[in-house]
């Protein structure tokens, strides 16, 4: 949770008294109402969160919040990160015992440690809901007809006649996280999420539902793993399942679900599939353990097989008017659903599903449908030509490297329905057999864990050759919100020093006494290839490393944020003297205070998730000035990453690139420096969800911040395979001394420039550049996966394409540059103020336009610019900015922008405006407040579906972190001086 600030209350259902106040043990209120009603309704809170503290005893239906009016019902509490709502025991964890929960519209709530137990129709519902933590909580209904079920081959299905519907059900969920729970009877499911985006359950139990556990409807980008799911009816764990059209909420309105990872859960006695997809796209289901699974009668449902695949059955739900016209409007904007109650259903496909690694034991049936069930090719229904006219489920279905035993099983129980036939290259009936070891041995598993064991009768499961060795398992990532990057830093880690000067690799390294004198020895002390189950926390002494002292190359180091690999300067920032470092395939790895310096590119990495540098500093040693006599090509490098966090960090020294991140998503860039290099600072190739603020940018040649620029297609990475970026902000930055623009936008979605000062940019080109971003295909042997690329819906060549001219050029759309300065301080840009591209025509039809442009929804106001003379040219000439853009036109570029007519006051050592009553200080032409950006579609069909990013625009702090308020506010990076 990081920094909290909260106020405590108490609440003692048995001895309590509503009277007291609550803010100690010895004043605690009785019900939690009266606890509840203390946190203010309907207003975000900022500088203070709430805790309710609950002492052992049960909060009956009397006591829980809207009781006072006969119900059940915790609504509009919007808590923050930083002041959020927290509701848990006081004693240990389950002591406390809530008789339901009925939440809507809230934020930031946390619960930890309660339990919720009752026989309505779901124990905990949440609606609307923010942000909410769910730790260490039991959630049961009461249902003792499903308590006494079990799952056997001819016995009966779970009985359906139980009051509670679904242990807990969450509609319309952004940022549902589950850890450690017990969830379990429902006749439904013991957890329900429909409509749900961001999320992950870890750790926890579901049992006796009708369903474990699934996600539906449109929900996306969620993680389930190191769970275990067991006694349920229908399905163990399930992506997708089905959901009414009018539910869903824009953008997720196609597949029923996108971007899910279930891996690492252990799935036992259930009477249909043990796992399951329905309607979903990039789904990964891999290194799970099912046993029991699938015995049901295949006449009562489709959902015996072991793990199956297949369409969402997708209606128009309700009975009222209003559903249908729902519906009709959900068709309108490209939804795959009916459009009226009474219509035909729409089967919403599957695409880009593995199954991998997984291992299927029912040592006494097998399962009715075989160990894989995937339906065939059928007809979509749907209304509006949304869909083709027949869709199938094995689009790019993979199924390789698990390992099947069932008893009795012959052959004829490997694969059933019409899907994967032996046209179907990536998934097929030999395929299948060829890759996966189905009834090739009896497993040697213990009988209760079902973990692999070393000896006794059976087969070793470790080594076996067809797995599927070079599988990725993607974590967890949130958008950049401006506060510093929250390490996890457990008293678990193992500590191992380093003293370059006094070590010696012959110590142990477990202090600083015994200290190895390498980092690589301390390297090699780090578990490799497999998912770290301690972290390590390295502490490396006053001294330098070189080269020789430092691994060659650090690769598949898989940490996690609950043991992440940290790397530190031991006795402060600058104290630590180290070579450069190449990664490949880390996690959670944390940098802390160091300097790298080398002659070579200082720090690479590729394909790497959550990488922390804070406070490093990385040097080019032979680069004094960019672009000259220098063997450095980037100072800081990252290729195809999730999660690049960079702060306090100081890189300088390159011939191309002080910072340059291809295809990466998830970061931000703040409070940094970045200088002499040719190009500053860029994030392209599909980068999204970058924050890049309070950094200051120096000493460049061609550009100071790109966001886009060009790419070769092969190094995108679905779904970001159409604009160059999406949703970068960059704000409150200084940039000078820059010989070509300032900054520039090349091929950006939902992009924001704003409250930045440029001083002395331009001198060989124009100050701010607004052009197409570039997309070849740079390797002949590529070209493969350029054109797999372009047939997903990207935008790029599908051959060998190396030159600028014949580069697929990529649009703009929804560009705000406002409220910036650039002074010019005794020189001028070389031609002109800014650079607008020309619409040019489409060299990629038919996913792109026949004509593309620039300055779609540019918008370009309160920058307050000193360039040359009032001659000086605007730079839109020709149709860039045209007299038909209502956003962006010479016009409205004049009247809402003051070119040359206001001179800034800026103090041109700190860049702060001299005077609280001078000339930027009194500008009146700011854009403010800044509008959000409209409705995310970044996705321009037939491309993939892309996560949202954050729409809204305030910059609420300058640079310093000084509050903007009416009567202090100014463009530029600094405010003007309160006195």
């Amino acid at each position: 949770m990081g920094t909290i600030n909260v106020l405590d209350i108490w609440v003692d259902p048995v001895g309590g008294n509503n009277g007291r106040s609550g803010l100690s043990e010895g004043t605690a209120k009785r019900t939690l109402e009266a606890a509840w009603n203390m946190i203010p309704e309907s207003q975000v809170l900022r500088s203070r969160g709430y805790r309710i503290n609950i002492l052992p005893g049960r909060v009956t239906e009397a006591m829980v919040p809207g009781a006072a009016w006969g119900g059940n019902w915790w609504s509009n509490r919007w808590g923050t990160p930083g002041a959020p709502i927290i509701i848990q025991t006081a004693r240990a964890a389950g002591s406390a015992t809530i008789e339901g929960a009925n939440v809507f519209n809230c934020s930031h709530l946390y619960f930890i440690g309660v339990n919720f137990q009752s026989g309505a129709d779901n124990v905990f519902h949440c609606e609307l809901c923010t942000n909410l933590l769910m730790k260490r909580v039991t959630v049961l209904g009461i249902c003792p007809e499903i308590a006494a079920w079990q799952p056997s081959p001819g016995g009966q299905p779970m009985p359906g006649t139980c009051s509670v519907q679904e242990a807990v059900k969450i509609n319309q969920g952004t940022g549902i996280w589950i850890e450690d729970c017990n969830f379990g009877y429902g006749w439904n499911a013991a957890f329900d999420c429909m409509v749900c985006q961001y999320g992950h359950l870890l750790n926890s139990k579901f049992h006796h539902g009708g369903y474990c556990a699934f996600v539906k409807g449109g929900s996306a980008y969620w993680v389930i793993a190191g769970n275990e799911a067991h006694h349920c009816g229908d399905q163990g764990i399930s992506s997708g399942q089905g959901t009414g059209i009018n539910f869903m909420i824009r953008p997720w309105l196609t597949w029923d679900q996108l971007d899910v990872k279930i891996h690492n859960n252990f799935i036992h006695d259930v009477w249909g599939a043990g796992l399951g997809v329905w309607g979903g796209y990039d789904i990964l289901m891999a290194h799970n353990t099912l046993v029991r699974v699938g015995c049901g009668t295949p006449a009562q449902d489709l959902h015996r097989a072991a793990i199956d695949v297949l369409f969402c059955e997708r209606g128009c739900g309700g009975d009222q008017p209003s559903d249908t016209r729902v519906c009709a409007a959900q068709g309108t904007r490209g939804s795959w659903g009916p459009v009226c109650a009474e219509c035909q259903p729409v089967n919403i496909p599957c695409r880009n599903v593995i199954i991998a690694n997984n291992l299927i034991y029912n040592p006494s049936w097998r399962a009715r449908l075989g160990a894989f069930q995937v339906l065939g090719r059928t007809r979509s229904y749907s209304p509006n030509n949304h869909l083709s006219t027949y869709v199938t489920t094995d689009d790019n279905l993979r199924i390789r490297g698990n390992v099947v035993w069932q008893s009795g099983a012959g052959s004829g129980d490997v694969l059933s329905g019409a899907g994967c036939p032996e046209t179907n290259r990536a998934c097929n009936l030999t395929q299948i057999l060829r890759d996966n070891y189905i009834q090739a041995f009896r497993p040697l598993v213990n009988s209760t864990s079902f973990k692999p064991l070393a000896s006794g009768g059976g087969t070793y499961l470790g080594g076996l050759a067809k797995l599927w060795r070079k599988l990725e398992l993607v974590g967890k990532f949130w958008l950049p919100d401006g506060q510093p990057y929250a390490m996890n830093l457990p008293s678990s880690m193992r500590h191992i020093w380093v003293d370059p000067v006094a070590g010696n690799n012959a110590n142990s390294g477990a202090t600083r006494g015994q200290a190895l004198r390498t980092l690589g020895a301390a390297y090699l002390a780090i578990p490799q290839g497999r998912t770290l189950t301690q972290g390590v926390h390295i502490h490396i002494a006053r001294g330098t490393l070189t080269s020789q002292d430092m691994p060659n190359y650090w690769e598949d180091l898989r940490g996690t944020r609950a043991t992440p690999i940290v790397i530190e300067a031991a006795d402060g920032k600058g104290s630590v003297v180290m070579d450069n470092m190449n990664l490949k395939s880390v996690r959670y790895l944390y940098l802390l205070n160091l300097t790298l310096r080398s002659r070579f590119d200082v720090f690479h990495c590729e394909a790497c998730t959550h990488v922390l540098l804070r406070g490093v500093t990385a040097q080019a040693t032979n680069c004094p000035r960019y672009n000259e006599s220098c063997s450095t090509h980037e100072t800081l490098k990252f290729n195809q990453c999730k999660g690049v966090w960079l702060e306090g960090v100081d890189a300088s020294g390159a011939d191309d690139n002080a910072f340059d991140c291809v295809a990466c998503q998830y970061g931000h860039i703040l409070n940094s420096r970045f200088s002499n290099s040719e190009w500053g600072v860029y994030l392209k190739g599909g980068s999204a969800y970058f924050l890049v603020s309070g950094n200051h940018i120096y000493n460049h040649g061609s550009t100071g911040f790109a966001a886009g620029q060009g790419t070769g297609f092969e190094y995108t990475v679905a779904p970001w395979i159409q604009y160059e970026a999406y949703a970068i902000k960059f704000v409150n930055n200084i940039l000078r001394d820059i010989d070509g623009a300032g900054f520039g936008v090349w091929g950006c979605y939902d992009c924001l420039y704003a409250y930045n000062t440029l001083v002395r940019v331009g001198r060989r080109s124009h100050t701010i550049e607004v052009k197409f971003g570039l997309r070849s295909c740079d390797n002949a042997e590529d070209a493969p996966i350029c054109a797999a690329r372009y047939q997903a819906g990207g935008w790029g060549p599908t051959r060998l394409v190396t030159t600028e001219e014949a580069s697929i050029k990529i649009p703009n759309r929804n560009v705000y540059i406002v409220n910036n300065v650039v002074y010019n301080h005794n020189m001028q840009s070389q031609y002109q103020h800014l650079a607008v591209d020309t619409p040019l025509p489409s060299l990629n039809a038919p996913h792109l336009p026949t004509t593309v442009h620039s300055d779609v929804n540019l918008v370009f106001k309160g920058n307050v610019i000193w360039n040359g003379g009032l001659s000086m040219d605007l730079g839109t000439g020709g149709e860039a900015c045209s007299d038909s853009n209502p956003t962006c036109n010479t016009a409205q570029l004049r009247r809402d922008n003051a070119f040359n007519t206001i001179r800034p006051d800026l103090n041109l050592t700190t860049f702060q405006p001299l005077s609280r009553t001078g000339a930027l200080a009194s500008y009146a032409g700011l854009w403010h407040p800044i509008p959000a950006f409209g409705t995310w579609a970044a996705a321009v069909a037939p491309g993939p579906a892309v996560p949202a990013g954050t729409l809204a625009n305030a910059v609420v702090n300058d640079k310093a972190g000084a509050a903007r308020t009416a009567s202090r506010h100014a463009p530029g990076a600094l405010l003007p001086p309160a006195v």
